[in-house]
Formats: structure tokens, sequence, C-alpha cells
């Protein structure tokens, strides 16, 4: 389905993993979508699900690896940016860190390895393994990215259903009863 700008949904099937680390380095995996709107150095993202948080970015001059993961915040549904004119919307199937540390621009941590403790909150280092057969490697993640453009004021809606879509899809299940020797089908949306 198309907006009044001629766009419509953007889906992106992402899997990423086992991030290496036998070079002993840990690794950051970030997506970023750039785009000529003039955003204020502002962007919005999701409070658990719920209401959209107005954020504005400050960048310091100076720069770590682990600088991206600080200036990161956690989105569960979704992100979006806008100017006078436009919004950019990206929701989300899995929970990431997000970010929009240039005008224009929407950027997504979609896995992190690391073999030190970045100093975040666990205390320990972010090195999750699977193991099976006395091999572990690191974890892979799978998940959707959708994007949407819209006219200003028109992408809250998108947001909104889309997000119910995504995290509470119609479950459709069947049941069998039988009475009396006739056969009841009941239909039950959940």
């Amino acid at each position: 389905m198309l907006d009044s700008l001629g766009f419509g949904n953007f889906k992106d099937a992402i899997m990423v993993g086992p991030i290496p680390v036998d070079d002993g380095i840990g690794k950051e995996i970030a997506t970023l979508f750039s785009t000529t709107m003039d955003t204020n150095k502002t962007f919005y993202t999701d409070s658990y699900g719920r209401d959209f948080i107005k954020r504005v970015c400050f960048v310091v001059v100076y720069f770590h690896l682990i600088c991206l993961a600080a200036l990161c915040s956690e989105i569960n549904l979704g992100m979006y940016i806008e100017d006078n004119r436009t919004e950019l919307s990206v929701m989300l199937d899995r929970s990431m860190g997000g970010s929009s540390l240039v005008d224009g621009q929407v950027e997504l941590m979609l896995h992190r390895r690391l073999l030190y403790d970045d100093g975040k909150g666990v205390a320990e280092p972010l090195n999750e393994t699977v193991c099976a057969l006395d091999k572990c490697t690191g974890l892979t993640i799978q998940g959707n990215i959708y994007l949407r453009i819209n006219t200003l004021g028109e992408g809250a809606k998108w947001r909104r259903s889309f997000g119910q879509e995504i995290y509470s899809p119609f479950l459709l299940a069947f049941t069998e009863q039988v009475r009396e020797k006739v056969l009841v089908v009941e239909l039950c949306l959940v």
C-alpha cells in the first residue's frame, strides 16, 4: 500500500552472527540509514512499546570504540526522525539499540560481542555463546526491520497500527467439540 508520497513499507530481514572474536577484539555490528532530512539532532524512540520520547543527540569530540553503545537508546518497538515535511519511521520485531548521531541518519545496533566489560551495567563481558557437543560459538540473531516514509504527522498512525501487528498479531485457532453426534467447530480470534 502506498501513502501520499508514493512510498510503501520496506522490510529488511536480518541475520547476524556468530561474530568472530578469534583476533581477541570484540565487535559491534550496526546498520545505518541515511537521508537528506534536516532533523536538528532530534530523534524519537519508543518507551517500552508505548509512547515515543523525544531525544536530542549530543556528540562529544572524544570518540572511543565503545562510545556508540553509550549514545544508543534501547528500542523495543521503533524510532523515527522528522523534519518540517517528512517522517522516517523504523519499526523492529526485536529489541535493539538505536540513535541518530548525524542529522537525517538512523543507526541501529544489531548485535554486539565484547570480550571485556564495557561498563554499561551488566558487570561482565557481552560474550554470550551457544554450546553443542563441546563446541561453543557466538550467538546468531535474526529479525526484521521495517521502514516507512510519511508526510509530517502521518507516521504516528502507521507506527501505532503496524506496531500492534508486529507485537500482537491475530492468532487464528480452531477447536472441535462433539455434541450428540453433531460436530461443532468454533472459531477463536485471540
